[in-house]
C-alpha cells in the first residue's frame, strides 16, 4: 500500500490530506491514535486529517485485505516546525528541498472525477479534448488555464481556447509542465513496485504471463528462430523506485529518479545448426496501477510500464549448448542537481554455469531483462532497462578455445517535457556495462596422466597400467602414449603393458586436435623398471635328508620373476617329505643362471 505524504506537520485547526493507493482498494478506514490530538476522515483514496491540539498522533490506514500504513502527524503553533538556520541556505551540497512549502500557480484547475466521467474523446497527443456538455466545471475553464487531473493515468494541459455547444465542449490544449502548475514544491516517493498492482498485461501467451513470488516479478523465457537456436528459462525481479522533485520559483532545482533491482535470469542457450542469429522479441508488457503524489492538493500522477524484453545475437557453425545462472543487484537513474545531470549507478552479479560441450566454432549471446518507463500523467518521464546476459565464444583452433561470460547491460534517462521545459532530456545506454568470465578452456589444458605417479619403480615384468583425464573439450580425441626408451606402447585413454625393457622410462601422453594434427596438448612422467632379482638355493641344504631321493643333489641358481612365490613352494615341499620346519637359504648370484631341466 502506497500513502503520501508519511507525515504531517500541521497547526491547530488546519487540516492535511493523505492519498492513498496500491494495495486493496475499497480502502476500509483511517483511524487516529490520539483524537484529542488529530482526527482522521476516509473518502474514497484522500483521507482528511483535523489538527486540534499540540501534540503527535498516528493515522493507521487499512485496505480491504486488512493490510495497513501508518502516517505520523505533528501538531504544533505555528512558526515552531521551521529551522531559521535552513532558510536562505548558500551551500549548494545541502539536502535539496529542505522545505516542504507549496505555492500553486494561481491559473491551475484540478478536474474533478465528476468532470473527468464526461470525457468522451482524447486524440492521440490530447491536444483535442472533448467533454460532454455536464462537465460544468469544464465549461468554466479559460484560455492559459493549467488543466490537472489525478483520474487514471492523469492529465496536464494548457488550455487554448474552449468551443461550447449544445452536447459537448470541445477543449484545445498545448503542453504544460510541472514547472507551469508549481512555484515552489517539494514531493517525493519511495517504494517497491508490487506484482499485485499490474492493471493490464500484453503477455504475447497466457504461459508468458508475470506472476507474483512475494514481491517479485517471474516471467518465464522461450525465445526460438527458425533454424535450430532456442534461449529459454525465466527471469525473476523485484524493484524499488525512488523519486523526488523539487521547484523553486517555477524552475526544477532538483529532480531524482532511481531504480533499484534485483533480477536472477536463468538462461539456457541452444543452438543445433549453422546460422547467423539476430532476434529481439517482447515478452510481455504491462502497466502498474498509477501511482499518486500530493502536492498542495494537486495530483502528480505517475504510471510504471513494464517491458521482458530478450533477444540473441552472433553466429553459430553446428551444435552449442551452454547454461548461465545470474542474479544481479544494480541501481540505475539520473540526478539533476545545479542544472546539470549525475549518473545514478551501482551493481554486482554472482554466476552459476554449465560451460559449453563445443564440436564447431561460436560467437553467440543470449539476454532477457526488464524495460521500465515511469510515464508522468501518461506521457514520458524517467526510464530504465536492465539486461542480464550470457555469451558463449568457441574458436576450436584458437587458445582459449572457447570462452563463457556473463554479464549486464543497464541504462537509463529522463524525458523531461512534462517536468520543464528549459530541461534537456537525458539518457545514457551503458550507464552499466559490467561483463565478467566465468571459465575458459585453453589447448594446453584437459589432458594429464593419472596414474601411474610421477617417479614409480616396478619390477621387470610387471603389468603397467597407464590412465589420463582428457576434458575432450576443444576437439582433442586422438590420444597416444609413447616411451622413450620402447616407443609407440598404446592409443586411447588408458594402456597397460607388461613389456617394458628395463631402464627409466619418460612417457608422454599426447592429444591430437580432430580438426589440425599440428595441434597438440599432453602430459608426461617419468617411471623406472628394474632388473629381476637372481636367487640360488643349495637344496641339499635345504632339503639336507633327502639325498639322492631329491634327484636334485647339485646347487642349483634359478631366476624366478616371482621368488618369493617359489622359495615358499619350495620350503613347502621340503617340509611335506621332511616332516619337520626347514630353512630356506637365498643370495644373490652374481653371473647368470638357467631353470633346471624339467627332467
Amino acid at each position: 500500500m502506497r500513502i503520501s505524504p508519511g507525515s504531517l506537520a500541521l497547526s491547530p485547526g488546519e487540516t492535511g490530506t493523505i492519498e492513498v493507493g496500491g494495495g486493496r482498494y475499497p480502502y476500509e478506514s483511517a483511524i487516529s491514535s490520539d483524537e484529542s490530538v488529530a482526527t482522521a476522515s476516509l473518502n474514497g483514496q484522500t483521507v482528511t486529517v483535523r489538527a486540534v491540539a499540540e501534540g503527535t498522533a498516528e493515522i493507521d490506514i487499512h485496505d480491504s485485505d486488512e493490510y495497513s500504513g501508518t502516517v505520523d502527524v505533528t501538531v504544533t503553533t505555528a512558526g515552531q516546525a521551521q529551522n531559521p538556520d535552513d532558510v536562505n541556505s548558500d551551500d549548494d551540497d545541502a539536502n535539496p528541498g529542505d522545505s516542504d512549502e507549496v505555492i500553486v500557480t494561481d491559473n491551475v484547475r484540478v478536474l474533478e472525477a465528476s468532470a473527468m466521467e464526461h470525457l468522451t474523446y482524447t486524440s492521440e497527443n490530447k491536444d483535442e479534448l472533448i467533454f460532454g456538455s455536464q462537465a460544468e466545471q469544464v465549461s468554466d475553464l479559460k484560455p492559459d488555464d493549467i488543466i490537472v487531473s489525478g483520474e487514471g493515468e492523469g492529465l496536464l494541459r494548457r488550455v487554448i481556447y474552449l468551443e461550447n455547444s449544445e452536447d459537448q465542449i470541445v477543449v484545445r490544449t498545448s503542453e504544460a509542465s510541472l514547472t507551469n502548475v508549481f512555484e515552489k514544491c517539494n514531493v517525493s516517493f519511495s517504494g517497491t513496485l508490487n506484482p499485485d498492482d499490474i492493471e493490464s498485461s500484453d503477455s504475447r501467451s497466457e504461459r508468458n504471463r508475470p506472476r507474483r513470488i512475494s514481491e517479485e516479478f517471474l516471467q518465464s523465457i522461450s525465445i526460438e528462430q527458425d533454424g535450430g537456436v532456442s534461449l529459454t528459462g525465466s527471469l525473476s525481479f523485484r524493484t524499488e523506485l525512488d523519486i523526488q522533485i523539487v521547484i523553486e520559483d517555477f524552475h526544477m532545482e532538483y529532480f531524482k529518479a532511481a531504480v533499484s533491482m534485483t533480477e536472477t535470469a536463468a538462461l539456457k542457450l541452444r543452438a543445433d545448426y549453422e546460422m547467423s542469429i539476430g532476434i529481439e522479441k517482447e515478452l510481455a508488457d504491462f502497466r502498474l496501477r498509477p501511482i499518486v503524489l500530493w502536492a498542495g492538493g494537486i495530483p502528480i500522477v505517475i504510471t510504471p510500464v513494464i517491458r521482458i524484453v530478450g533477444g540473441i545475437q552472433g553466429h553459430v557453425n553446428m551444435e552449442v549448448e551452454t547454461s548461465v545462472t545470474q542474479k544481479a543487484t544494480l541501481t540505475a537513474g539520473a540526478e539533476y542537481r545545479n542544472q546539470q545531470w549525475n549518473d545514478i549507478s551501482d551493481s554486482s552479479n554472482e554466476f552459476d554455469f554449465s560451460p559449453p560441450a563445443p564440436t564447431a566454432n561460436a560467437d553467440a549471446k543470449g539476454y532477457v531483462g526488464a524495460a521500465l518507463d515511469f510515464l508522468f500523467y501518461g506521457s514520458a518521464g524517467p526510464y530504465v532497462n536492465a539486461y542480464p546476459y550470457l555469451r558463449a565464444q568457441i574458436a576450436l583452433l584458437s587458445s582459449p578455445c572457447w570462452a563463457l561470460y556473463g554479464g549486464i547491460d543497464a541504462g537509463a534517462g529522463v524525458r523531461v517535457k512534462l517536468l520543464d521545459k528549459e530541461m534537456a532530456d537525458y539518457g545514457k545506454s551503458d550507464m552499466i556495462s559490467l561483463e565478467e568470465l566465468l571459465k575458459k578452456a585453453g589447448t594446453d589444458e584437459g589432458t594429464s596422466i593419472t596414474s601411474p605417479e610421477n617417479g614409480s619403480e616396478f619390477d621387470s615384468g610387471d603389468l603397467i597400467s597407464f590412465s589420463s583425464r582428457n576434458d575432450d573439450i576443444c576437439g582433442f580425441e586422438y590420444l597416444t602414449w609413447t616411451s622413450s626408451i620402447d616407443g609407440l606402447i598404446g592409443q586411447g585413454s588408458s594402456v597397460s603393458r607388461s613389456d617394458l625393457s628395463v631402464g627409466t622410462h619418460l612417457i608422454s601422453l599426447s592429444g591430437e586436435h580432430y580438426l589440425n594434427p599440428e595441434l597438440k596438448r599432453g602430459d608426461q612422467i617419468q617411471i623406472t623398471v628394474k632388473e629381476d632379482v637372481k636367487y640360488c638355493y643349495d637344496l641339499q641344504e635345504v632339503c639336507r635328508s633327502y639325498g639322492d631321493e631329491l634327484m636334485l643333489s647339485s646347487c642349483l641358481c634359478w631366476t624366478f620373476p616371482d621368488s618369493d612365490e617359489k622359495i615358499s613352494q619350495f620350503v613347502s615341499a621340503c617340509e611335506a617329505m621332511n616332516g619337520e620346519p626347514v630353512v630356506a637359504l637365498g643370495v644373490q648370484c652374481s653371473t647368470d643362471a638357467e631353470y633346471p631341466p624339467e627332467d
